[in-house]
């Protein structure tokens, strides 16, 4: 038997949850997430602003299941990353590593996404679209 006291209130969602707009330019924002043998992965479109990156947070954490899985997420499609982004990210990679296990972030050479973690500190791999199998 194994117990283990919940420090956070259980999320449930269901894999066809709508998709979230960012008001200021109507673009939508989405996180497609599954599974690839042992590693979770998510693509990420859209803007990741205030609005948007509690909802990032929350659907990377249950995709890897609060932490207990590695979790790989591609970037390239996100057409802003704000500060409550990179929070969001940082927040994701501290919880990850409570079980230790990796946040691999890919973003394409010269995006959006790809300047604000470089400014941020945040690592990640270059690459378009490659690092998630296709949905």
């Amino acid at each position: 038997t194994l117990r283990h006291r919940l420090r956070r209130p259980a999320a449930v969602t269901s894999a066809a949850s709508p998709a979230l707009t960012a008001g200021r330019h109507g673009a939508p924002f989405e996180v497609d997430s599954g599974v690839d043998g042992p590693v979770v992965w998510a693509r990420v479109c859209g803007p990741v602003n205030q609005d948007t990156a509690g909802s990032l947070r929350s659907q990377l954490l249950i995709a890897c299941r609060g932490g207990t899985l590695p979790l790989r997420v591609d970037l390239s499609a996100v057409s802003h990353l704000g500060r409550a982004g990179i929070a969001a990210l940082y927040e994701v990679t501290e919880q990850l590593a409570v079980y230790q296990q990796e946040l691999s972030l890919t973003a394409a050479p010269g995006s959006v996404a790809a300047a604000a973690l470089g400014l941020a500190g945040l690592p990640y791999r270059s690459g378009v679209h490659g690092s998630v199998p296709p949905g």
